[in-house]
Formats: C-alpha cells, structure tokens, sequence
C-alpha cells in the first residue's frame, strides 16, 4: 500500500517533507493541529490525533475540492469534527509518529472505522516503535522514513 504523500524522517509533520506545499491551517494551538497540503495536484488532509495513548501520532488522508469545502463550512467545534472523523473513514490513512514534533515512523493502512480506531490499532505497534526509535534516530534527518505496510 502505498503512502498517502511522501514522508522525510526529521521534518514536522503540518511539513512532512520540503516538495510539499503547505496550505491552510484549520486549528492551530501552539503549532498546527489540523490543516491541507498540497502534493502532486492532491490535498492532503492532516491531523493531529487526541485520541489517549495515541500521543504524537499525526494522520494524513487525501481529500477532494468539495470535502474541504464541506470542513471549511463546518459551524461550530462538533460539527467539524464529524466532517472530519468522516474524511478519514474507508481510505488509505497514512500515520506519522513524532513524539517530538518530528516524524520518526510512519506506517500506512486502510481505516474501515473512526480515525481513532485507527489510531488505537496503532497503539498496539508503540512499544515497538519506541525500541525501533533509538536506532532509528541515528539516521541523518532528511532521510526517508522507514515505511511499515500493513
């Protein structure tokens, strides 16, 4: 499965790598939480999961014109967040593990469910991912992230 756009290990993940055109921020509290990004004629959707245990786990999702448009329209917190828990279901989700604003790991797979479930089944790879993370942290930032596929 192929990831959502390309990701470089070391970059911050509302700029996951420098082709990347960075567009508008849709929540922002103390840096971007939730915004677009242009890559190869698509947007791309990414958010920054609340959900608990998934801490520092960022999520990227293509979006078409008129769903961005559909999340811009949202009135009020709850309604943006169903059109935005809607954007991530039954598509290619892309996840960005940066405990410390910086993208470590990233893995891509089909979310059936809620972004959260997602995220929850990331939960599961933590420990190892956090094993994985000493070693990888010794490669030079601006190297592509080792990719899992599941």
């Amino acid at each position: 499965m192929q990831n959502v756009l390309p990701i470089v290990r070391g970059e911050r993940p509302w700029q996951p790598q420098p082709a990347v055109l960075v567009g508008q921020v849709l929540d922002r509290r103390g840096h971007p939480r939730v915004g677009l990004l242009h890559h190869d004629n698509r947007i791309v959707l990414y958010r920054q999961l609340e959900a608990p245990g998934a801490e520092g786990v960022w999520a990227y999702v293509t979006v078409r014109p008129a769903e961005v448009w559909a999340l811009q329209d949202a009135l009020g917190p709850v309604a943006f967040n169903r059109v935005l828990e809607r954007l991530y279901r039954n598509r290619n989700v892309t996840l960005a593990f940066a405990p410390d604003l910086r993208i470590t790991k990233i893995r891509t797979q089909r979310s059936g469910s809620a972004i959260e479930a997602t995220a929850r089944s990331l939960q599961g790879n933590r420990l190892q991912i956090r094993a994985r993370r000493t070693r990888a942290s010794a490669a030079p930032v601006g190297t592509p992230a080792d990719v899992e596929v599941v």
